[in-house]
């Protein structure tokens, strides 16, 4: 009987350290499910970031998009800048003053030429009896350049002007307009 309750107690300790076993063996296969998981979704969201760019990034770096909005704004002034230079320089080449000159019988426009190929069919004259638009444009074709030059400028008369007596002359490389006004 000795040798059957050894032999019970080694049963029931072996079914015991089986049944321990298999928890452990249940605990350690859940780990590393788990942890095979995690890793996984850690390499599919580092290679993510490396090719397609960390979604936070933004975040952790706020200088770098300040100085790089920043340096935009600064090539938008610079060349806001060089288009200022550009028209002053213009107008250095091809000024135009047009300015009005009364006197008892009217008014006296005279308009330089120079800036439209001496030529006064590139200057268009607009006159209402209250009113004066005058438009030119002209172009330069060069071997490596092309250049258009225009120009718009409107004048509103406190008297009315005799639009059917209006006189149109060239002196040299000047174009003179006359305009009388009304009797």
């Amino acid at each position: 009987m000795d040798e059957n309750n050894n032999r019970h107690d080694y049963d029931r300790e072996h079914h015991e350290l089986h049944h321990v076993l298999g928890w452990v063996k249940v605990l350690l296969i859940s780990f590393a499910a788990f942890l095979g998981a995690y890793l996984a979704t850690y390499y599919i969201v580092d290679q993510a970031r490396h090719t397609h760019g960390y979604p936070f990034a933004r975040f952790e770096r706020p200088n770098k998009d300040f100085m790089a909005q920043r340096r935009l704004y600064e090539d938008f002034n610079r060349f806001e800048r060089d288009a200022l230079m550009m028209d002053k320089e213009l107008m250095a080449k091809n000024p135009v003053k047009i300015k009005p000159l009364k006197d008892n019988e009217g008014y006296k426009i005279c308009i330089n030429l120079k800036p439209f190929d001496d030529n006064e069919k590139n200057i268009k004259v607009d006159i209402k009896p209250n009113r004066v638009n005058i438009s030119g444009q002209s172009g330069k074709v060069d071997k490596n350049n092309e250049s258009e030059f225009s120009f718009a400028q409107s004048f509103i008369l406190p008297e009315t002007i005799n639009v059917s007596k209006v006189k149109k002359e060239r002196k040299g490389h000047k174009y003179i307009i006359i305009l009388p006004f009304e009797d």
